[in-house]
């Protein structure tokens, strides 16, 4: 495949790293898709611990007050607002490449067998 130098270079800066396409780490298999699984948990564990102090370091207010809600100081406040936020995203994101490993093998349980004459046009 012929690809240019600026192709190369947008695909180690986005597909690469996000896939973990190294390739020094795909001739493995194994190693790459338990590397892709275990920086996924982490990353999930890390986003819930971070949502999970979000809501430690909400409180009450009244009346209604985004700026008196977060105990930090005025000029860390919009790094709480948009950690909480983005935080969702983040473990959504980490949880949704998670599940695209199939870590659970809930899709290869045994019994689901179809027969080919069932899927098959010619065989009717």
């Amino acid at each position: 495949m012929l690809t240019t130098r600026r192709a190369r270079a947008f695909a180690w800066i986005s597909t690469i790293p996000h896939w973990l396409y190294f390739s020094a780490l795909r001739t493995d298999q194994g190693v790459w898709y338990r590397v892709v699984v275990w920086t996924s948990e982490l990353a999930c564990l890390l986003a819930l611990l971070g949502l999970a102090l979000a809501v430690t370091q909400f409180r009450r207010t009244k009346p209604l007050r985004l700026a008196r809600r977060s105990r930090t100081p005025a000029g860390m406040r919009w790094h709480y607002i948009t950690g909480a936020v983005f935080g969702i995203f983040t473990l959504t994101f980490a949880f949704s490449g998670l599940l695209s490993m199939e870590p659970f093998a809930w899709t290869n349980a045994e019994g689901l067998y179809v027969s080919r004459r069932r899927v098959s046009p010619e065989a009717r």
